[in-house]
């Protein structure tokens, strides 16, 4: 019985040396020059034990690992995590074109609290696309449509304070969940609200029924908010001495409507074309991954999800047979967006070489410096292109 189960496993695996991956404008061509890929198997077996019972037995290798072993393969799951977030956002970047980021005022370090919040906004904000109506009231000019459906991809992040250390500015993180995401969202209106500053810090005027007039760091539902700025200074004309303390810096400020739907602190909202624009970001798919670590594994997210998604996605292409794939490159002038090449040597596999193509070089002719200046900086070895992100020999 034991070995009817082994060799059926053995016949389930299929095997190839080359792997096309089509994730948008973003395409991968994977060779291994001495051993195979498999796919299709199984990844449990299953076999009767000694008391003549039917088991399952997994075929990772967590499986008699010992602690240094089961430390490496966390970061090879993380690898793994991040390069399916990458095809993700990739695979989607035509509808996912708005980078959103998320983060919480005062003790924001809670995360079952911080996802619970996360989940709501998008219930919100799906709404508000919806209907066009904020908090029940309509926004002016606000094309809304009632089949809108949200589409996100995102990473968490707790603020630690590296990525500022990268950027020269040495302060202490408070550790903070942040999200940061990618979404379908089309042009998110701007409100006119009354804010003040006071030592630097803003404040939003609010209102709340049997509460009265009060100043709010964070801006919420309960926020004072106008379509227009005469609304404005008719509000202010006429009710400016009711507003508490010393306010009398109190002047209008147009706010995008996403920071009152997420009501839990600040957003910064940014569009993919205008980060390519900038020079910002060749790889979509790329520029989130780099806000989660790639080689070290956060406690913080030991037995949780690093990343959500919302909504239905397009899923990479993939392709395996030699046949088609080169069917597929002759009927495209894939060499003509080329954009990097690595050879190395991975384990189980031996010696391999990855071919990165960039539909986007031949809008943006700096995408292939960059990558240029990638492969050449400091001659990176095979461990350091892993820990930038540039690709995962172990995800295939």
């Amino acid at each position: 019985m034991y070995e009817e189960n082994t060799q059926k496993e053995k016949n389930s695996w299929n095997k190839t040396n080359i792997i096309l991956k089509i994730c948008g404008n973003q395409w991968t061509l994977t060779e291994a020059h001495e051993n195979y890929f498999y796919y299709g198997g199984k990844r449990k077996r299953i076999r009767l034990n000694k008391e003549g019972k039917l088991e399952s037995v997994a075929l990772g290798r967590k499986e008699g690992a010992d602690f240094e072993q089961k430390k490496q393969n966390a970061v090879r799951v993380q690898r793994r995590r991040n390069n399916k977030i990458r095809d993700l956002i990739n695979s989607n970047e035509d509808e996912l074109n708005v980078f959103d980021t998320l983060t919480g005022t005062g003790d924001y370090r809670n995360l079952s609290d911080a996802n619970k919040d996360r989940k709501e906004y998008f219930r919100r904000l799906e709404r508000f696309c919806q209907t066009g109506k904020l908090y029940k009231k309509s926004i002016k000019h606000f094309a809304h449509d009632p089949d809108f459906k949200l589409k996100v991809v995102g990473v968490i992040e707790f603020q630690d304070g590296a990525r500022l250390k990268k950027k020269g500015i040495h302060r202490q993180g408070t550790g903070n969940v942040h999200f940061h995401h990618f979404q379908n969202t089309p042009f998110l209106p701007q409100v006119n609200v009354i804010h003040a500053k006071v030592s630097n810090c803003e404040h939003y005027l609010s209102y709340k029924k049997g509460k009265g007039f009060f100043w709010s760091k964070i801006a919420d539902r309960s926020t004072l908010w106008f379509c227009s700025e005469k609304e404005v200074f008719r509000f202010l004309q006429k009710n400016k001495r009711n507003f508490p303390g010393l306010y009398f810096n109190a002047e209008l400020k147009k706010l995008c409507v996403n920071a009152l739907l997420w009501e839990k602190g600040h957003t910064k909202i940014k569009k993919l074309p205008d980060l390519r624009k900038q020079g910002k970001c060749a790889n979509a798919g790329e520029y989130l991954c780099q806000y989660v670590s790639q080689d070290k594994v956060d406690n913080r997210l030991k037995g949780r999800h690093g990343w959500y998604k919302y909504g239905k996605l397009e899923q990479p292409e993939i392709h395996r047979n030699p046949v088609e794939i080169d069917e597929i490159i002759k009927t495209v002038d894939l060499w003509s967006v080329f954009v990097s090449q690595i050879d190395f040597i991975a384990d189980y596999i031996g010696a391999m070489t990855y071919y990165f193509f960039n539909f986007w070089v031949s809008v943006y002719p700096w995408i292939r410096i960059m990558y240029e200046k990638k492969a050449i900086k400091e001659k990176m070895s095979p461990a350091d292109w892993i820990s930038a992100g540039i690709y995962e020999p172990l995800l295939l």
